[in-house]
């Protein structure tokens, strides 16, 4: 656990560490003290055909097509590090990036809280705005919804 407490955040630690938690399902969100931000999905998933969410529903096990194909590499679970929009917004969303090709995250569908916090961030971001902890407070006290 040094890794995350290490004044000296090493990202290639905490990307390893992270990839070794397979006991549950998590989205781990963290920013390090030398301005670094990412979110890492935990756990572990089966591989399924096609690359798509097919465990939201209940599948006919007993056919071949539904069979899981192993599971997935922890290497390939979704991530995220340091997006050019320059915040994170975790809401039961898509994470989106070139760590998403077997359809871990496609099941969350959705996304109109993800949307609402996005927009709210970017309007406080425009023209070089900084965001501060009561902007943080002020979206998650938001009441608008789409």
């Amino acid at each position: 656990m040094k890794v995350l407490t290490s004044s000296k955040p090493n990202m290639k630690k905490l990307e390893e560490f992270l990839e070794s938690q397979t006991l549950l399902p998590l989205s781990f969100n963290f920013a390090s003290s030398d301005d670094h931000i990412g979110t890492h999905l935990t756990g572990i998933f089966p591989k399924r055909p096609f690359h798509v969410a097919q465990g939201v529903y209940p599948k006919k096990g007993w056919l071949k097509l539904n069979l899981w194909e192993g599971f997935v590499d922890p290497k390939e679970h979704p991530r995220m590090y340091d997006p050019a929009e320059g915040f994170i917004v975790s809401a039961n969303s898509i994470i989106a990036s070139k760590y998403c090709k077997n359809g871990i995250t496609h099941g969350f569908s959705f996304t109109h809280r993800y949307l609402r916090l996005r927009e709210i961030l970017m309007e406080k971001m425009k023209n070089g705005g900084k965001l501060h902890i009561d902007d943080m407070i002020e979206a998650q006290m938001d009441t608008l919804d789409y």
